[in-house]
């Protein structure tokens, strides 16, 4: 059984060399060399980086920040999304109640009422209020 599983989950010397050429090439791209072109900020002393981080914390940069953030599209189908979502769990949580209502013979509107007509899940009750 033993060289059966070994012969299944035996590794692939490709796969293995593949690896190491991602490997390679994750580790080349990390080098400061290429980072310095990509990062603008890695020349930069530290007391100019305070000063930028500091005026991003200004209470003018984050009002922008909201101004410009804002898309009314993009709220409301956000709004919508999340009206949904509650609707559908509300859903599913009374088709849960309805069930259990139903298994204990008991009528899936009201809840209180039991199955009195025959064929029908809802008790004499419910269906003359319709």
């Amino acid at each position: 059984m033993n060289t059966l599983l070994e012969a299944l989950y035996e590794t692939d010397p490709s796969s293995a060399s593949l690896e190491k050429t991602a490997e390679a090439a994750l580790l080349a791209g990390l080098q400061p060399e290429q980072a310095s072109a990509e990062n603008p900020f890695l020349n930069l002393p530290t007391e100019d980086l305070i000063k930028l981080a500091s005026e991003l914390d200004a209470p003018e940069a984050e009002a922008v920040i909201e101004e410009d953030s804002v898309d009314p599209e993009l709220e409301k189908v956000a709004f919508d999304m999340l009206g949904g979502q509650i609707m559908a769990h509300a859903m599913v949580h009374e088709f849960g109640l309805m069930k259990v209502a139903m298994s204990q013979g008991v009528c899936r509107v009201c809840k209180e009422q039991s199955m009195n007509i025959e064929g029908s899940t809802i008790c004499s009750v419910c269906l003359e209020s319709e």
